[in-house]
């Protein structure tokens, strides 16, 4: 029984911890490869800078552009 208990709150943290691993490692390598892509095509630092932090916001504030009128719709 405590045996239990103790995976029951172990098993989705270190899921978790593992998650948020994953999420830092894969994020550095895809800003190092982006970086190194866009050199090698001859941008500028500055270019590459505002691209980069562009894609990086632009899903959510597309999210909320796109579901907005949709909850607002639903909800009244």
């Amino acid at each position: 029984m405590v045996f239990e208990v103790i995976v029951a709150i172990l098993v989705p943290i270190l899921v978790l911890i593992g998650g948020l691993v994953l999420l830092v490692f894969s994020s550095d390598t895809a800003v190092e490869h982006s970086v190194s892509i866009a050199s090698a095509l001859g941008a500028s630092p500055l270019i590459i800078g505002i691209v980069l932090v562009s894609l990086g916001t632009e899903s959510s504030s597309e999210n909320h552009c796109t579901h907005c009128p949709i909850a607002h719709a639903f909800l009244g």
